[in-house]
């Protein structure tokens, strides 16, 4: 009697036993199931995250981009309106020398030439569907060559305020008006020069944004493929 009450107690352990294990197995796969549903949800949300970032840094870089072209657009339409109007201004009614006026085209086209060469690669957003890594390389030498026109920019403009206060003394025989005209050259050209160095900067950092905008679409893609 005392036999069989034991191995029945024996086999009512072993199925408790059975079923506790059982029971924790579901559980663990329970778990399991859910984890793995909140990793999905949460891979999906970074990735419509990741998106939403790429579309915004390409409009950020495509409105720059449409700065910068718009801007050289203006500068080069200037260069062209000038050549006209320098000969009718200083030749015409001031008499000046063709000499100067021949300079002063020159002046203008040697700015619209850099204008053109900085832009070579850069008309249109297009630029920005292209490759990355070349984009990046486009853009950055457009930088470089922004930031190197002062170079040639500066001596050309002391060259032609030397050369127009020339000018001014040789045709110009009142000694207070050559005064007052020289002194109203250099404050108008100065005041230009600060205007300018504005936009060189703000073009600049234009630039800038855009590279930077580049490295970040270029690190999260490389992310993305590993």
């Amino acid at each position: 009697m005392n036999t069989t009450n034991n191995r029945e107690q024996s086999e009512f352990t072993r199925y408790a036993e059975n079923e506790t294990v059982g029971t924790k197995m579901n559980y663990n796969e329970s778990d399991m199931e859910t984890m793995r549903r909140q990793m999905d949800i949460l891979r999906q949300k970074l990735s419509q995250q990741e998106i939403v970032n790429e579309r915004l840094i390409r409009q950020s870089m495509s409105h720059n981009m449409s700065r910068i072209n718009r801007r050289h657009f203006l500068q080069g339409l200037l260069c062209l309106i000038l050549i006209p109007y320098t000969y009718l201004t200083f030749v015409r009614q001031l008499d000046f020398s063709l000499l100067f006026w021949g300079y002063t085209s020159l002046m203008m086209l040697i700015v619209l030439g850099h204008i053109l060469y900085t832009n070579l690669h850069l008309l249109g957003n297009d630029v920005l569907g292209r490759n990355l890594l070349v984009a990046q390389q486009q853009v950055t030498r457009a930088r470089r060559l922004e930031y190197d026109w002062l170079k040639i920019g500066l001596p050309l403009l002391a060259l032609w305020i030397a050369f127009a206060c020339y000018e001014v003394y040789r045709t110009i025989p009142d000694q207070d008006v050559r005064l007052y005209l020289c002194l109203g050259l250099v404050v108008g050209l100065s005041a230009g020069l600060i205007l300018g160095l504005y936009i060189r900067q703000k073009a600049l950092r234009q630039y800038q944004e855009i590279i930077d905008g580049i490295g970040e679409l270029t690190s999260t893609n490389n992310n993305g493929l590993s």
